[in-house]
């Protein structure tokens, strides 16, 4: 079994111990990527994501993620992009920053200083990405949270696996 598919099957309190002991994913590792991504509560795939892609675009520090097809497979073959007119689905727009001291140990994803339309829930979004075993460097562990004011309200982890340079995406 891969450390994918691992991680997708422990418990929450498993990923817990595993998030506090891992490093902070780098920029430089991500950059020019896309990750297949894997949210690990149940809810999200009657919600309808589930499964999805990851963008990390080159030099910008931003990103967005792109809606798929929702499988019970989560292999790279099954990563089937939704396309509008040919073009991916684009949904949750992000910048990516490094932890200020009173954040939570982890490159920080927020989707409130993203280029997000006023209406689109994602924008209360901030999630956090560490390296779970520095042995594979392409496998990220993230911890998502609803962001209300100041205080954050954890929502699910999410795994991803690095997929696609992305000029091949």
């Amino acid at each position: 079994m891969s450390s994918f598919e691992i991680l997708k099957n422990k418990s929450k309190s498993d990923l817990d111990i595993l998030f506090e002991n891992s490093s902070m994913a780098t920029f430089e590792n991500i950059e020019g990527y896309s990750f297949i991504g894997y949210n690990t509560n149940s809810i999200t795939g009657f919600l309808g994501f589930r499964n999805f892609i990851k963008v990390f675009e080159t030099s910008q520090k931003t990103g967005y993620n792109i809606i798929v097809s929702q499988n019970k497979t989560s292999n790279h073959s099954n990563y089937i992009k939704k396309n509008k007119k040919g073009k991916p689905l684009k949904q949750g727009f992000y910048a990516l920053y490094n932890p200020a001291k009173i954040d939570i140990q982890g490159l920080v994803i927020d989707y409130g200083k993203g280029k997000n339309h006023f209406l689109e829930p994602a924008r209360f979004l901030k999630d956090y990405l560490v390296v779970p075993y520095p042995q594979k460097p392409n496998i990220l562990l993230g911890k998502a949270f609803l962001k209300i004011g100041k205080h954050l309200f954890f929502l699910s982890y999410f795994i991803l696996k690095k997929f696609k340079p992305l000029s091949q995406l």
